[in-house]
């Protein structure tokens, strides 16, 4: 077995990274909030609220491929759910949720060049300049 942790806890100060870090957690914090804002019928509906917020951590203590679950996991969960419960609006939603989560979950690494996602400085900035436009036009 390796030494090497499962998350990391992130040192708490006023630095650009930890503010970004701390930022994205609140976002999903957020949106954590707004889905639980309906009420719940049943314990199903409590499924998204935690996952959610189960994705904010993760990210939050920068546990090991935590970017890609979140950007492809709940989408994926979301089309199996949808699928399972007979509501195919959920398969459209979940679209929308890799255009919405994908770019929360990588900006933040993108703006401090964060080591793990392997880009050279040139590839990184060019990506980074993408997800802006995008913001910009949306």
């Amino acid at each position: 077995m390796s030494d090497t942790p499962l998350y990391k806890m992130p040192t708490i100060d006023l630095s650009p990274k930890f503010l970004l870090k701390l930022s994205q957690l609140m976002i999903f914090l957020v949106i954590t909030y707004w889905v639980s804002q309906g009420g719940t019928e049943n314990n199903i509906d409590y499924l998204i609220p935690a996952i959610m917020v189960g994705a904010g951590l993760a990210l939050f203590l920068s546990v090991p491929n935590a970017r890609m679950g979140v950007t492809l996991g709940i989408p994926l969960l979301m089309v199996v759910w949808g699928l399972a419960t007979g509501e195919n609006d959920m398969i459209f939603f979940a679209i929308f949720m890799i255009l919405l989560i994908g770019p929360i979950a990588y900006l933040p690494a993108m703006t401090t060049g964060d080591s793990t996602l392997d880009l050279d400085d040139e590839t990184r900035l060019q990506r980074l300049g993408i997800l802006w436009l995008a913001f910009s036009i949306f």
